[in-house]
Formats: structure tokens, C-alpha cells, sequence
């Protein structure tokens, strides 16, 4: 491992690695950047961006046409060692978890949940939809959505979410 690599790299891409046949969409690194490596999971559209950050976690946004739209889930982590183990500073005091290991934290609090979400909402939804209109929204669905924008400065985008 390099110096220039953080740890949580590794951690992320030995689980992945470890875990690929579990995720109902095979995983994997589109770039690697200084600060984080963009992910794509197999057979979903390329408007759903993904990203882990050694820093804070693993996210998933729609864009379109370059703009981040909204997130879709966002798996943030802020690492704490105590005297008890490890836990994540976001979650509320009387709901923390604590773990051995900063593996186990980042494995239990971050990537299976991760693989949860992938396993479950993306499996689940066969549709995105992005609004743009005073903001930007998306959203997951199972059923397609109706067209429902119909002002003429307002956008309303329907994207097959599996593809071929």
C-alpha cells in the first residue's frame, strides 16, 4: 500500500472485491481520482453516479446532462476512535454503534448497507425520474411515473434505470 493511498481505499476495494457475486449488479472502479474512485454498477444507467470517499463514504446521485440532480443515497461516515472502539460521529449518542476495528466499522456502517441498497431500491425500481423546475429533484420507481410537468420552464426527465 502507498503512502499516498489511504487505508479505506483498500478496505472498500478488498470488500468489493470480496463481496462482487452478492450485488445483484456486478460493481466496479470507472476512475480513480486523488480523493475518491467513481464507481458503475453493471446494467444500471449511466444518470446514476456513484462514488466512494475514503473521507465520508459512499454516494449515488442522478445527473443530467453533467449537473448533479440529487442524491440518492448518501452513506456518510465520520470516523471516531475512542476508548470503547470505533464509531461514526453522525450517528445520534443514544443510537451509536461501536466496533473493534475501523474495518468493521467501515464493513458494517458503510459497504453493507451499500450492497443493501443496491440489492434492494435498485433492484426494486425499474424507473428514475428528474424533475427540474425551481430545483432539482430524483426519485426511484417501480411503476413508470406519468408525465406531469407541464409549464414550459419546468422539466420532467423519465429514464429506463436497467439497461441492456
Amino acid at each position: 500500500m502507498s503512502r499516498r493511498c489511504k487505508k479505506e481505499n483498500h478496505l472498500f476495494l478488498n470488500w468489493m472485491k470480496t463481496n462482487r457475486s452478492r450485488f445483484a449488479f456486478t460493481p466496479g472502479v470507472v476512475r480513480y481520482h486523488k480523493n475518491r474512485m467513481d464507481l458503475c454498477l453493471t446494467g444500471i444507467t449511466p444518470a446514476v453516479h456513484l462514488w466512494f470517499n475514503p473521507n465520508s463514504g459512499i454516494e449515488a446521485a442522478a445527473f443530467w446532462e453533467g449537473e448533479l440532480c440529487d442524491f440518492l443515497v448518501d452513506l456518510e461516515i465520520a470516523v471516531v476512535k475512542s476508548e470503547v472502539g470505533y464509531y461514526c460521529e453522525f450517528c445520534y449518542e443514544h443510537f451509536r454503534e461501536y466496533y473493534p476495528t475501523l474495518k468493521d466499522l467501515w464493513t458494517t456502517h458503510c459497504f453493507e448497507r451499500f450492497l443493501d441498497w443496491v440489492n434492494t431500491d435498485l433492484v426494486d425500481a425499474q424507473w428514475l425520474e428528474i424533475k427540474m423546475d425551481c430545483g432539482t429533484s430524483a426519485r426511484l420507481h417501480k411503476e413508470k411515473p406519468a408525465v406531469s410537468i407541464k409549464e414550459k420552464d419546468h422539466k420532467q426527465y423519465i429514464i429506463e434505470l436497467h439497461v441492456k
